[in-house]
């Protein structure tokens, strides 16, 4: 706790605290001032003689505009002329073939024992049916093997298959 000394006799305004009194009662005749111009409204006409604020801006002219050029003009480029190679000569060129077959080897078979043989009176075969002339028309999506739709693994415990149906409203 703090405590308050006053010096011995009672002279409260002697020495050197007559200085720090006087401090003390400046402020509080200021005070009492500017409370009674509070109340009585001097410091609203006050504030009503303090001149407005003016903003003063500075703006460079604008740069006067370039004087007017003469167009430009553009030469149009000339489309090259085409060239056109010269047509190559036809070597006479011969083509021998190296391909050749090996030699084929000799075929050792044993003589079959000699049994008549019968020939039977050969029927002529029946004529084997036309092939149609045109391309084979395909009607539907035929695969070799089918392809699996892949489900994710949370799929197939929900039920989800791999069908949908789509409805579709025109006017």
């Amino acid at each position: 706790m703090q405590s308050m000394t006053f010096p011995a006799g009672g002279d409260f305004g002697a020495g050197v605290g007559g200085a720090k009194l006087t401090k003390i009662a400046a402020v509080v005749v200021l005070h009492a001032v500017l409370g009674y111009a509070f109340i009585n409204g001097t410091m609203h006409r006050l504030v009503d003689r303090i001149p407005e604020v003016v903003n003063v801006t500075f703006v460079a002219p604008p740069p006067p505009p370039p004087p007017a050029s003469q167009p430009k003009t553009v030469e149009i480029a000339q489309k090259a002329p085409s060239i056109t190679p010269p047509p190559l000569p036809m070597l006479p060129i011969v083509i021998e073939n190296t391909i050749t077959l090996p030699p084929s080897q000799a075929r050792v078979t044993e003589p079959a024992p000699a049994t008549p043989a019968v020939v039977a009176p050969v029927a002529a075969a029946p004529a084997a049916p036309a092939a149609p002339a045109g391309p084979r028309v395909i009607s539907s999506v035929e695969y070799i093997r089918a392809p699996q739709p892949v489900y994710p693994s949370v799929s197939p415990p929900h039920g989800r298959t791999g069908r949908g149906d789509l409805a579709c409203a025109g006017e």
